[in-house]
């Protein structure tokens, strides 16, 4: 509520949804929201598993040879309407793992679409929450993908300059 008081006071924009920009490039840099679909909410009524999390904003960003995919919250049944849409569009060199790795997150079909050279997952130290689930660890794994979690590596940064990328974490741990 405080951030909403603060925007409208600072006059700053909030468009709808639905007339927002969903493409932009700036410096180099193309951002695209490719998720949720413009009408998610006349459609939560009759698809019930339109949850917040699966209509979380899903954005991807390029630049040069680079992309990453930023899918917040989504579970399999987002992952797949996403899939549906955009396919191999998705294809990106860096992934933050949906649903901070959760089971129910990151299905085999997704991770086809977007073939992740490296995977970050958010997540708390000693959460206790079952993040990040081992069957998603072991897909991630299973496609060679270098994963670096928040919770046993610190804070991870990925720099690039379009051609080459540096990922770093705070803690070397199994990178």
């Amino acid at each position: 509520q405080e951030l909403m008081q603060t925007l409208r006071e600072n006059h700053v924009s909030m468009p709808a949804f639905d007339s927002m920009e969903k493409e932009v490039r700036i410096n180099g840099v193309g951002m695209r929201i490719l998720y949720p679909p413009v009408d998610f909410l006349s459609r939560i009524e009759k698809d019930k598993w339109r949850s917040v999390n699966n209509n979380s904003l899903v954005v991807k960003l390029d630049y040069g040879d680079f992309s990453i995919l930023i899918p917040g919250d989504i579970t399999a049944r987002a992952e797949s309407e996403l899939v549906a849409l955009w396919g191999h569009g998705l294809k990106s060199t860096a992934l933050i793992s949906p649903h901070h790795g959760s089971k129910s997150s990151s299905s085999p079909r997704f991770l086809e679409a977007v073939r992740p050279e490296t995977v970050v997952i958010s997540s708390g130290f000693r959460a206790g929450r079952g993040f990040a689930a081992s069957s998603v660890l072991e897909r991630y794994r299973g496609m060679g993908c270098r994963i670096l979690r928040t919770d046993t590596h610190g804070a991870v940064s990925i720099t690039t300059d379009g051609r080459t990328t540096k990922v770093a974490a705070c803690i070397d741990a199994e990178l």
